[in-house]
């Protein structure tokens, strides 16, 4: 036998081991942490296109026909009336129904304000555009063959955007390099009135 024993031979083996884990350790830490920043980018994703898509379905109903109407007389005679808030900001804008639908359906905890959207530092923006003929919105009633934009003439399109901030270097890396990325989502709903 060797001048070795079993124990010094277990000793550096583990000795080994320990040192391949610490030089393992900060690329294994980076690849989980990236994985879970990707995830919530996805997931907020998915919260920006369910507010847009609430937000639509709200707009386009009988009972917010005179909202339409009101930016239409105000602002345009023919083409668009466009109107852009801010979540969280609470206002007395005619649309902060619409605002306060999408801001539910990305609530967290069934409040406005518990909007997973809901970001001070970089609040959210919510843009409620009507196609507009004269001081009304058009919808599949008064849209005419004359009408220029006759495909969408009767829609009311709602754009949801969010400035979401990755928290790991490699997780931008995956999007682009930049930490701070947008994350937006238009949908179109055909007016109910």
């Amino acid at each position: 036998m060797t001048g070795r024993s079993r124990g010094a031979v277990h000793c550096g083996a583990s000795g080994q081991a320990l040192v391949e884990f610490a030089l393992i350790l900060p690329i294994l830490t980076a690849l989980s942490v990236g994985v879970a920043d990707t995830g919530r980018a996805f997931y907020y994703q998915e919260a920006v296109d369910n507010a847009a898509r609430q937000a639509a379905r709200y707009a386009v109903q009988t009972t917010q026909q005179s909202i339409g109407d009101g930016y239409c007389g105000t602002n345009n005679v023919n083409g668009v009336a466009a109107q852009k808030v801010n979540l969280p900001e609470q206002n007395n804008d005619p649309i902060q129904p619409i605002v306060d639908a999408a801001a539910l359906e990305a609530s967290s905890d069934g409040t406005i304000l518990g909007s997973v959207l809901n970001n001070a530092a970089s609040p959210s923006t919510i843009t409620v555009t009507w196609h507009c003929l004269g001081p009304k919105a058009l919808t599949n009633m008064t849209a005419t063959s004359n009408d220029p934009s006759l495909a969408t003439s009767d829609t009311v399109a709602v754009q949801v955007t969010y400035s979401f901030k990755m928290y790991t270097p490699f997780a931008a890396g995956l999007f682009g390099g930049s930490p701070t990325r947008t994350l937006s989502d238009t949908v179109y709903e055909r007016a109910e009135y």
